[in-house]
């Protein structure tokens, strides 16, 4: 990993993160077999779109990611992750349980 020139971080496989617009988002990637990827973001930081998807990301009232291209996640009273459910069917979907500390206890692959 090494910094090309200002605002570029360039990684061992030859991905580049380019510039940061605030301390919170990327505003795109570059990789040299791969289609460049830029990034949208609301007011709070939320990442909004991709141009390599035309799903959006969406969020709700707390500002926790519902929805990506890849997956819809859901959450527990405690608003901590409770499901991570892909779209992909080969992949597994993910399951989350914590104590009455709200400390993450379990986590693993959801199998219904």
């Amino acid at each position: 990993m090494e910094w090309k020139k200002a605002g570029q971080l360039s990684l061992a496989d030859g991905l580049v993160i380019q510039q940061k617009t605030t301390f919170y988002d990327d505003t795109g990637a570059t990789h040299p077999t791969l289609t460049n990827e830029t990034f949208s973001y609301d007011k709070v930081g939320n990442r909004l779109s991709t141009q390599a998807s035309a799903t959006p990301w969406t969020y709700n009232t707390s500002d926790q990611l519902l929805t990506t291209p890849e997956a819809t996640y859901q959450y527990n009273a405690n608003g901590h992750t409770k499901n991570v459910d892909y779209t992909d069917t080969a992949l597994p979907d993910m399951a989350y349980s914590y104590d009455a500390r709200n400390y993450c206890q379990r986590y693993g692959l959801l199998f219904v």
